[in-house]
């Protein structure tokens, strides 16, 4: 409840730096006027009510008055006036509730802290600040006053409390970036654990500060892994620890010693079809991978071979071409080709 209020009040003193009961110290450069006859608890304002906000007036001249202090018998009304005068008058002010006080009840999510906390007791009309707090490693990501959204505040006031009030603050972990490249004559992708890395390209993810990431790499067909660098080092999964911005490169390089098999008396793998042509005797079946190689074949030994293209890179499926970007001669032997191309 608020009444309004109008009343006379002459004053015959001006005091710098204190009030005439000398009850309160106020800035040594501020004029004081304190009027004690219109803040007594009584009819001026109703039982139980003091002035909380008004104006003086002489003239002119209007200044804002401001409450200083109450007491249970009486409350003490003060003003900054700039020039000397007499018989100023209360024209109109707001008188509260007098001895009612308010909770303003304060908590926060996990990740920081705010003061005060917890059941905070106003007195009617009065104002309280707090104080948003985050944890390392943490920011505010809300604040909400009577479950309304108020944004990312680091502090809030509440201005003449009327009545209980709440208020709660968010916080939300830091997060870094990891940065994923890629590097050398092969593919493959790269797989993090806690998701968020699922590449065969250069890609980036966010995660909260200190999360403990670890790479998987995985070739692609007719590759292999070379290897880390950057923030990582070896062929293992990599582990990286985000207390920062990382970065990691994997290298995954063409598997070209295993591109060619030999099956027969002298099984082994070879890098190149000419390779394997020279260690073949004859009846062997020469196997290649579905993949492009850079030669010229000539074959000039007496010897007949059967070559078969389009292997998988377990040599378990003959479905693709393998594809010879070079010249063919025949000079002795013979050769049946399957899967064969040539440009």
């Amino acid at each position: 409840m608020q009444r309004n209020i109008s009343s006379r009040c002459p004053f015959t003193t001006f005091l710098k730096g204190y009030d005439m009961k000398r009850m309160m110290r106020i800035r040594p450069v501020l004029y004081v006027i304190v009027c004690s006859m219109l803040l007594s608890r009584g009819a001026a304002h109703g039982a139980g009510y003091h002035v909380q906000r008004g104006f003086f007036s002489s003239g002119g001249g209007r200044f804002t008055a401001t409450e200083y202090k109450l007491s249970a018998a009486l409350g003490y009304f003060a003003a900054t006036i700039s020039s000397k005068s007499t018989n100023y008058r209360i024209v109109a002010g707001a008188s509260l509730p007098y001895g009612v006080s308010y909770t303003l009840t304060a908590s926060t999510g996990p990740g920081g802290s705010m003061s005060p906390i917890g059941a905070v007791t106003v007195v009617s009309g009065g104002e309280r600040t707090f104080v948003i707090i985050p944890a390392e490693g943490y920011h505010i990501a809300d604040v909400r006053v009577d479950g309304v959204s108020q944004g990312a505040l680091e502090n809030y006031v509440f201005q003449v409390v009327t009545a209980a009030r709440s208020i709660e603050a968010f916080f939300a972990p830091n997060t870094v970036t990891l940065n994923v490249n890629f590097a050398g004559t092969g593919t493959g992708s790269v797989l993090s654990t806690p998701s968020g890395i699922a590449c065969n390209t250069t890609c980036s993810a966010q995660f909260e500060t200190g999360t403990q990431v670890i790479l998987h790499q995985k070739p692609e067909a007719y590759s292999l892994f070379s290897g880390w660098s950057d923030a990582c080092a070896g062929n293992s999964d990599c582990t990286v620890v985000m207390d920062g911005n990382k970065t990691v490169t994997a290298a995954f390089d063409k598997d070209t010693a295993h591109s060619v098999w030999v099956d027969g008396a002298n099984q082994a793998y070879y890098p190149s079809i000419l390779r394997a042509y020279f260690s073949a005797t004859t009846g062997n079946i020469v196997k290649a991978w579905g993949t492009d190689f850079t030669e010229d074949v000539n074959l000039n030994q007496n010897k007949a071979l059967i070559f078969k293209g389009g292997y998988d890179s377990g040599y378990a499926l003959e479905s693709g071409m393998t594809i010879l970007k070079g010249t063919l001669t025949i000079t002795n032997g013979s050769l049946t080709v399957d899967n064969l191309q040539i440009r």
